[in-house]
């Protein structure tokens, strides 16, 4: 089996990355957003990304998300605001979150 740099490099760095499609599928996750998260490895991959936003804010995400996709961009969000993110368990945590367009997709880096 051969690994590429990328999947090495993916999964080393200490922040969350994840690569999110226009549906809001989650097609990579690196090791460090399933340790942040609370979900073992692989498991959020083929998850809608909402499950990682609390649920009171979610209707404002997506439509928020919406308009991101319309015109993608690098953007980063958190900063100076009170961004959460939800854990497997429900538990909140603070983030701080980059947006990055990415072959078609988007480059979510999450800090905690």
């Amino acid at each position: 089996m051969t690994t590429s740099i990328d999947e090495i490099t993916m999964d080393h760095i200490p922040i969350a990355i994840l690569v999110v499609q226009p549906t809001h599928q989650i097609i990579t996750a690196n090791k460090q957003s399933h340790t942040l998260f609370g979900y073992d490895a692989g498991e959020l991959v083929g998850q809608q990304l909402e499950i990682l936003v609390p649920q009171n804010v979610r209707s404002h995400h997506t439509k928020m998300a919406e308009e991101y996709w319309n015109k993608p961009h690098s953007q980063i969000l958190g900063s100076g605001r009170d961004l959460q993110g939800v854990r497997k368990d429900g538990t909140l945590i603070p983030v701080e979150i980059g947006l990055y367009p990415y072959n078609g997709n988007v480059m979510v880096v999450v800090v905690d």
